[in-house]
């Protein structure tokens, strides 16, 4: 999904199902990357996926943040969503 404004994209997500790895009866929506150069169109593409993850079947949808100084921001605006944390990746430089 692409966000627009006077026909240049704004911003953008990409969004994969799948079902649950425990519970193959359940489908699960994941967002793989997403960029946005303004909150409002971030507010904008997150409602869309929502929709778009409902109408395709899903059960969950779960959105990631990146780790930098917006990580705790983006925790508050999520959970005013209904988000719930569940999972922290790491990862090491090989």
């Amino acid at each position: 999904m692409v966000a627009e404004q006077d026909g240049a994209i704004v911003g953008m997500i990409v969004v994969m199902v799948f079902p649950m790895y425990f519970n193959t009866s359940v489908l699960s929506a994941h967002e793989l990357c997403w960029f946005c150069e303004s909150p409002i169109d971030a507010f904008v593409l997150e409602a869309a996926a929502r929709q778009w993850s409902s109408e395709k079947g899903c059960a969950i949808i779960a959105i990631g943040a990146q780790e930098d100084a917006r990580t705790e921001r983006l925790e508050h605006v999520y959970a005013r969503k209904g988000y719930q944390p569940f999972s922290r990746n790491y990862m090491k430089v090989l």
